[in-house]
């Protein structure tokens, strides 16, 4: 179920990321993040917005993330649970600016990184309250400590 709620916000942030300015993709990310994670997301949205930029994804080389330790409740707190995630973001990040009948590549790039994750359970559902990357690698191999 913590898995699964990792996995659901993930998937909202890609799909608002690719038009960060639908407010019913917004929405997705509000009913998967909380507290801090939320905030931070919308901002993300937010300057994607502003900069007339946006993701895309390649359906060849999606983005991945792959569990390294836990999910693990928190022994104090029970409505949150701990994890280490290697994710592989694969997604493009593209600028449209005024005028240009192509957009610009901004990120064309993977970027590999470990992160700390903690998701809380609030409204009856697990969502995504933080997120710290513990280490930017090169391959998914270097995930591994």
């Amino acid at each position: 179920e913590v898995e699964a709620a990792y996995f659901a916000a993930r998937e909202a942030y890609l799909a608002a990321a690719q038009d960060p300015t639908n407010e019913e993709l917004r929405e997705g990310i509000a009913e998967t993040y909380t507290g801090a994670n939320l905030e931070l997301t919308l901002k993300q949205l937010d300057e994607l917005a502003t900069t007339a930029s946006f993701a895309e994804v390649d359906p060849d080389s999606p983005p991945s993330a792959l569990f390294l330790e836990g999910p693990v409740l928190v022994e104090s707190d029970a409505a949150l649970a701990d994890m280490v995630i290697c994710e592989v973001n694969s997604e493009r990040y593209l600028q449209r600016p005024a005028g240009a009948a192509e957009p610009v590549v901004i990120r064309d790039e993977p970027v590999v990184v470990r992160v700390f994750v903690r998701l809380e359970f609030v409204d009856g559902a697990w969502k995504s309250q933080s997120g710290d990357v513990l280490a930017r690698v090169s391959t998914e191999d270097e995930c591994f400590p």
